[in-house]
């Protein structure tokens, strides 16, 4: 697959997991249930996680 490095893999993570973190926090929810929110999101969306991940973080930024 084009674009998919390890280095692209590992920033993906990285947004996802941030996200987690903001979701936690905004929320009050775990971290499971912070994936599982945002997992449902991509699907619905037809979106990959790492897009899901920079909405939320683009929004928390507006938000918070």
């Amino acid at each position: 697959f084009k674009g998919t490095g390890n280095s692209e893999i590992h920033l993906d993570r990285k947004l996802v997991d941030k996200a987690k973190g903001v979701l936690m926090k905004a929320r009050g929810i775990d971290e499971d249930a912070a994936y599982h929110a945002m997992r449902k999101l991509a699907m619905e969306r037809g979106q990959t996680m790492a897009k899901v991940a920079r909405d939320v973080i683009d929004m928390a930024r507006v938000l918070l």
